[in-house]
């Protein structure tokens, strides 16, 4: 697999940053179709709008979420590709395997806006960010075994940091898809104990 140093390779990279930026933007545009106004007759606008407003609070709470995960994970991902030192084929199919589920989400969103009182509400949308991180974990690891980040974690206990990081994610995403056959509820309050968890775990 050819190896292309990100110096001697600036324009190519520069169009693998630019495509992916493009991925992430338009992904998290999307998320706003997932929200759908009511239409409510103009003689019952006073009395009826309210109640059909507060009926969509599911989708906007699933745009939220939404458009925290994809912001968190636009961020993480600019971080790593920034860390690159060179960068081969493998790595930029592992970024395209990332991208191709980051620009799916739209779809479990509109899901879990409109049916997120029910299993498969929930578990389209957990798989769908469980596979975004196998896929950012896959990234990382695969650099860091393959000395192309400039600044890697260097001590056992960076390496152990950073390997948690990257697997907790998946690991919560994925345990809470046969959670939601129980309870989505209790799923989806599984994704929200996992961003308090990712700040106990020490950065660099």
């Amino acid at each position: 697999m050819t190896l292309h140093s990100r110096d001697d390779g600036e324009l190519e990279f520069g169009r693998i940053l630019a495509f992916s930026d493009g991925v992430f933007a338009i992904a998290i545009t999307l998320l706003v179709l997932s929200i759908n106004i009511p239409t409510v007759p103009s003689a019952h606008n006073g009395r009826a709008l309210p109640h059909e407003l507060w009926g969509v609070r599911f989708q906007l709470l699933a745009y939220f979420i939404s458009f925290a995960v994809v912001g968190f994970f636009w961020v993480h991902h600019h971080r790593l590709l920034a860390n690159l030192r060179a960068f081969d084929g493998r790595l930029m199919a592992l970024n395209l395997f990332v991208l191709c589920f980051i620009a799916l989400l739209p779809v479990p969103t509109d899901l879990l806006g409109e049916y997120g009182d029910q299993a498969w509400g929930v578990w389209p949308y957990a798989l769908c960010i469980a596979f975004v991180s196998i896929g950012m974990g896959a990234i990382f690891h695969y650099a860091l075994h393959h000395d192309l980040l400039r600044d890697p974690p260097t001590t056992p206990a960076e390496i152990r940091a950073a390997r948690l990081r990257s697997a907790l994610p998946v690991i919560v995403f994925l345990c809470s898809v046969p959670v939601a056959f129980v309870s989505p509820n209790l799923a989806v309050a599984l994704w929200l104990v996992l961003a308090f968890t990712r700040f106990l775990i020490p950065a660099r």
